[in-house]
């Protein structure tokens, strides 16, 4: 089901630092549906760019878009990612989100196309 632009008054929107979106899981799901949030903006997901995937499965309803810190991609040795954002919606506005290309590993963004009454 797609919601239409029109039919959309308002959006709740939340924001989290999340310091580890693997760890932080549950918590992030509970914000998702405890909040009726339309979006979560998350920064410090520390996830590496093969495990971005990750995100589309934290709370079903919703989808992911997310990159991962560039230096991420090389041989280092580490045991988990650093830096990170995404943004997660519900998958309903699915046809009114497109995505922007930003050209860098620190900010993301994503165009909500509403209607103006």
């Amino acid at each position: 089901m797609t919601i239409m632009a029109r039919n959309i008054t308002h959006l709740n929107i939340g924001t989290f630092n999340c310091q580890g979106a693997m760890r932080c899981a549950p918590y992030i799901s509970s914000l998702l549906t405890d909040n009726n949030l339309d979006v979560l903006i998350l920064n410090e997901h520390w996830l590496f760019p093969n495990s971005l995937h990750f995100l589309d499965s934290v709370q079903p309803g919703y989808i992911a878009y997310a990159i991962a810190d560039d230096d991420l991609s090389g041989d280092k040795p580490l045991k988990r990612g650093k830096g990170g954002v995404a943004i997660l919606w519900k998958v309903e506005l699915s046809g009114i989100v497109s995505k922007n290309e930003t050209n860098s590993d620190r900010i993301i963004s994503v165009s909500f196309e509403l209607e103006h009454k």
